[in-house]
């Protein structure tokens, strides 16, 4: 497994077997001084995931100065992966995150770290589970519940139907009623995706063997973190986590009009994962 990923490694990525068919998987570190200490990515879905590239490149370039290797999945239906988005689940996800994260033990790996970046943070946290041999979870602007995501996300269909000049469009209810999904900004949203995101919330009961960080970002110098990210954070504290957690300045890269980057939000992060495995 060794070698697979050091062939990864030399080719910026690979293709391996998900559990709906070839999963893509960008890979960056020093493939002569294989790292010990790896990252795995879990990010957003749709545009967010898009408009986060950037980011994700740019973090694995700077932890790959460190000596860590990062691992970022297209998920089934995306990217360069196999299937169709309409075809999406989210058990095949995170049935495919749990076997990148198998194959990095398999490998000898000693430390197996986790970001989860906005709807990510929702698979990242719940892998962080019982009994979980993930060493830090680190969270960029995390989703807590599933439900009030999509709330937001069909609000891009909501807007669009407003711009119709014809009464032809069905519905939100209607379309998933009749056609078994829906079209938001492009992608089509299938029923039983909806169903199965809707039902995730943020893992209560997160174990790791380091810490944990949560970033979020804001344009507002004297930004808070929310409530229901202040209540989660305490519960995780209440049960015996390390956290960092912290609002940064910086724009919301995931959702601006052109592709933007946070310095800081890179900094801070590097250099908790960096301070984690000391």
């Amino acid at each position: 497994m060794r070698e697979l990923l050091r062939q990864g490694l030399l080719d910026g990525g690979l293709f391996l077997n998900g559990s709906a068919g070839p999963l893509f998987v960008r890979l960056v570190g020093d493939a002569q001084q294989f790292p010990m200490r790896w990252l795995l990515i879990i990010p957003p879905f749709a545009e967010e995931m898009n408009k986060s590239r950037r980011m994700f490149s740019l973090l694995a370039q700077q932890l790959a100065g460190q000596n860590m290797g990062v691992l970022l999945p297209d998920f089934y239906g995306t990217g360069d992966s196999y299937g169709d988005f309409a075809d999406a689940r989210v058990e095949i996800w995170r049935d495919d995150c749990a076997s990148l994260i198998e194959l990095l033990h398999a490998a000898g790996v000693t430390g197996i770290n986790l970001l989860g970046a906005r709807s990510g943070a929702l698979l990242a946290a719940e892998l962080c589970g019982q009994k979980s041999r993930i060493e830090n979870l680190l969270l960029w602007q995390p989703v807590v519940k599933g439900r009030l995501f999509m709330k937001q996300f069909l609000r891009l269909r909501m807007a669009a139907d407003l711009m119709r000049t014809d009464s032809a469009g069905l519905g939100i209810e209607e379309s998933f009623a009749e056609q078994g999904g829906v079209e938001v900004a492009g992608y089509w949203l299938s029923k039983e995706f909806y169903q199965s995101f809707v039902e995730l919330n943020i893992n209560t009961h997160v174990q790791v063997s380091g810490r944990v960080a949560w970033y979020e970002l804001s344009t507002q110098s004297e930004a808070k973190l929310t409530l229901p990210a202040r209540q989660t954070i305490e519960c995780w504290r209440t049960s015996g986590l390390v956290l960092d957690d912290a609002v940064l300045m910086g724009e919301a890269f995931w959702s601006t009009t052109e592709i933007t980057v946070s310095d800081t939000l890179l900094a801070r992060s590097c250099s908790f994962l960096h301070g984690a495995g000391m």
